[in-house]
């Protein structure tokens, strides 16, 4: 099937299905989306919000005999699709308006969804792509009985550029990068006796997950230059912040169906869950230039307490802890 919407965005999708031997059924499908670019810059000749989107599936039935089945589906897709731009209502200076400067008198969009500005340079856009691997397996070890295995892999990264400001002035712009994986299994045994249904199992699930956010060059702001108007330093246009985090997840469950008569059914279940949780992160100095104002916003702090200076250094950790007056990276860890 194919399709051309609104602002010419073209999709295009199809698929296969059918058998490719006794034991095996097997069914691909792919869908594209393409263009379709909707938005436009007021202050030239632009347009954003081109798609660029393809996702693809692949299906596998196997029954090698009457008692033993798998399943197995594998997908993905592709994202270059171009990001979404904002929308100038007003400006509010965050530090001194002397500093404005261009955004003081930056044109506010027109009253139309569609008109909106960036920063030519920094264009709002995506180059994401994620994939997954799943397989079932089902073994009638009885009539009765049922051994079931569900395994699943998956895997995101994420590549953004995000310019939130609304003007094509480098106000305010950052990179966005991460990356999830995440693995997953269970396994279970499942029967009837006579009027009683069971299910007993055991389930394990292991995620791991990397953001950073890269902010800058936005000399253009009058944030950047918040350290120079409180003399503690000078001005920052880059800095980063990052979260990396470890999720494990270890679960038993039992589950019971028992029929009494005809219109009533007993439903008892019990389940218990393990789960650790590991964080580290913090707010990162690129360049020294944040680093060198946060150092020195500490120590007068500690100076005032009676402590001593500390260093911070050169593209290390900014994050302050106010417990300590310390700064570097932030650990927490959760197990329940």
């Amino acid at each position: 099937d194919a399709g051309l919407a609104r602002f010419g965005e073209v999709t295009a999708g199809g698929f296969l299905s059918g058998p490719l031997s006794d034991t095996i059924k097997a069914r691909v499908a792919v869908r594209t989306e393409q263009g379709g670019a909707w938005q436009r810059s007021y202050t030239r000749d632009e347009k954003l919000g081109d798609r660029n989107f393809t996702t693809g599936r692949l299906l596998l039935d196997f029954e090698p005999s009457d008692r033993l089945r798998f399943e197995l589906n594998l997908n993905g897709f592709i994202d270059k699709s171009d990001g979404q731009a904002a929308q100038l209502i007003g400006v509010v200076p965050l530090g001194n308006p002397a500093r404005l400067g261009p955004l003081a008198t930056y044109p506010i969009a027109p009253r139309d969804n569609r008109d909106a500005d960036w920063t030519p340079e920094q264009a709002p856009k995506r180059d994401d792509w994620f994939y997954q691997t799943a397989l079932r397996g089902d073994w009638d070890v009885t009539e009765d009985v049922t051994l079931t295995s569900i395994t699943s892999w998956s895997k995101y990264h994420n590549d953004a550029d995000i310019d939130p400001d609304g003007v094509a002035l480098r106000d305010y712009f950052y990179n966005t990068t991460g990356r999830i994986t995440a693995l997953s299994q269970e396994l279970r045994l499942s029967g009837r006796s006579g009027d009683l249904n069971w299910i007993v199992g055991a389930n394990y699930a292991r995620e791991k997950t990397y953001q950073q956010d890269d902010a800058g060059p936005y000399d253009q702001s009058t944030s950047a230059y918040q350290f120079v108007d409180a003399g503690l330093g000078v001005p920052f246009f880059v800095y980063s912040q990052y979260a990396r985090q470890k999720f494990i997840n270890k679960a038993v469950f039992a589950n019971l169906d028992y029929d009494i008569g005809d219109m009533i059914t007993l439903h008892g279940g019990i389940r218990y869950t393990d789960t650790k949780i590991d964080f580290a992160g913090c707010t990162a100095d690129r360049g020294n230039a944040l680093g060198f104002g946060i150092e020195n916003l500490v120590n007068a702090i500690r100076g005032g307490a009676g402590l001593d200076p500390i260093d911070v250094p050169t593209d290390g950790c900014v994050t302050i802890d106010a417990s300590t007056l310390t700064v570097g990276e932030v650990r927490r860890s959760l197990d329940e």
